[in-house]
């Protein structure tokens, strides 16, 4: 029997919805496969060279040169796609209203039978915030008009994309356990690799955009004792150049690493002894999740969702002041053999990805 071929929408081959995305064909690839659409050039990587030689396609359109003009144009264009392409399932992720909009109603127009949104997010990130807080807003009625299946991360995802919760279906952020178990054999050999010895270190992963507020990250550095704590950025994004400005004007430059994109997250986070993420909004970050399952200590921002909170370790505390992070991480006792049974613990609670993938079999097959 023919494997059934799922688009997704407005994934670029980064970030944590593409990871997501990516983690679940996975699981899923014995009934289903998963192409990809994308306005801009998308983003090539060793796991899109993995979905490609499972048999899915990646279609790029170039329509952000000029992004106004892209915008216009991709609604006739997608439009144009699916009628040469013709697909029963599209499955559209987006963090704004708009965005999803600009895929759902021409593939509404198209015909196609089950229009799927998925809401990742809970504010607004990059540039031009007012605009597209406005948009959003003036969008988010015509979302129930143009789609049938409608998906959240967490309860701040769903109020922020439907407001009426009800008819939203909450699908976790599921990671996959057995590979973020922690382990001290890869913990020695990265530590080693960052010439660390007996330092802290205290690690973030994430775009470096406004949502994951990153200057608020190296604001913590500079009032903690510099020869015992060590941080790390893992992931790269639009601001990392005033980013990299910001730290060297704040005198932090040895402190902090900038390790850039890397497929093996996993192994930094054994590295690290406490993960921080100072976010200015959230859905429900996969990276949070996966850190937890490396046993890590977690410092989350309490602008995140109190769902993230998975484990005792993990504390949620304001993005008002560094020094009640700073307070947080002095008070830490860095204990390795603590980490070990973390990963167990996420599975009872629903956050293996094979449970994940369960529920959106579900929701492709209804």
């Amino acid at each position: 029997m023919a494997k059934q071929r799922i688009l997704q929408l407005n994934l670029d081959g980064t970030g944590g919805a593409f990871s997501l995305m990516y983690q679940l064909q996975l699981y899923l690839k014995d009934e289903f496969i998963f192409d990809f659409y994308w306005m801009g050039k998308f983003v090539h990587s060793e796991k899109s060279d993995d979905l490609e030689k499972n048999g899915s396609n990646i279609y790029e359109e170039d329509l952000r040169k000029n992004r106004l003009l892209g915008h216009i144009l991709l609604p006739w264009k997608f439009y144009r796609f699916l009628k040469n392409h013709p697909y029963d399932i599209v499955h559209i992720n987006a963090d704004l209203a708009y965005k999803l909009l600009l895929y759902a109603y021409p593939a509404y127009k198209a015909g196609v039978k089950k229009i799927i949104i998925h809401s990742h997010s809970s504010g607004v990130n990059g540039d031009h915030k007012s605009l597209k807080l406005a948009m959003h807003k003036m969008c988010k009625p015509f979302l129930k008009t143009y789609a049938n299946t409608f998906l959240s991360c967490s309860k701040l995802a769903s109020q922020w994309m439907y407001d009426d919760q009800n008819y939203a279906i909450m699908i976790n952020n599921g990671v996959e356990l057995e590979k973020f178990k922690f382990n001290l054999d890869v913990r020695n050999k990265i530590r080693k690799d960052l010439n660390l010895t007996d330092q802290i270190l205290i690690g973030t992963v994430g775009n470096l955009s406004f949502q994951k507020y990153p200057e608020f990250f190296v604001d913590i550095f500079k009032r903690l004792p510099k020869d015992k704590y060590k941080g790390i950025f893992v992931g790269d994004g639009p601001d990392r150049e005033a980013i990299e400005k910001y730290v060297a004007d704040n005198r932090a430059i040895d402190q902090i690493i900038f390790l850039g994109n890397t497929n093996h997250v996993e192994n930094v986070l054994c590295a690290m002894d406490i993960f921080a993420m100072p976010s200015r909004f959230e859905g429900l970050p996969v990276s949070a999740i996966e850190a937890q399952a490396s046993g890590l200590d977690c410092f989350l921002s309490n602008k995140i969702t109190r769902e993230v909170k998975l484990l005792d370790t993990c504390e949620l505390l304001p993005i008002d002041d560094p020094d009640d992070w700073v307070q947080a991480i002095l008070q830490t006792k860095i204990d390795v053999g603590k980490r070990t049974n973390a990963a167990d613990v996420l599975k009872k609670k629903g956050f293996d990805i094979r449970d994940s993938a369960l529920e959106l079999r579900q929701i492709y097959k209804s």
